[in-house]
């Protein structure tokens, strides 16, 4: 599951988001459990992750901005994946793209400055596929 920015780009984010252990779909973190459960229930022997978005160049959503909407759903992403025993991969810290820097987004992300071009998508490819290989068959 590759998670979106657009997930925390949302009105009323801090009361939506909810907590990692929410069930149900009243809140972000309950819809994101309710996909993962309904998977598992149709799926119960493919594995599955959970990838974290890229960090975007919306001040609100810089990894040069402690705190901020997109970090605070990245966190969730990951207690969500330990609470559900599954892999993630944390794209937001460790995707080596860096929005915040303009020579960087010019080269890696397209003029909106939140989604990777093609070199920026080659980029996190290939950490997207070191990733999937970790997954027990």
């Amino acid at each position: 599951i590759f998670g979106g920015g657009n997930d925390a780009n949302v009105s009323d984010f801090a009361n939506k988001l909810g907590d990692a252990t929410d069930t149900g779909t009243s809140t972000i973190c309950g819809a994101i459990n309710q996909t993962i459960n309904n998977y598992m229930t149709a799926y119960p022997s493919t594995p599955i992750g959970i990838i974290s978005p890229a960090p975007w160049i919306d001040n609100g959503f810089r990894t040069t901005n402690q705190g901020n909407r997109l970090a605070q759903f990245c966190d969730k992403l990951e207690q969500i994946a330990k609470i559900q025993g599954i892999p993630y991969l944390d794209l937001y810290h460790t995707s080596g793209l860096r929005p915040e820097n303009e020579a960087d987004r010019t080269i890696t992300y397209y003029t909106d400055g939140k989604h990777p071009n093609d070199l920026g998508q080659e980029v996190i490819s290939t950490k997207i596929c070191q990733f999937i290989l970790t997954f027990a068959l």
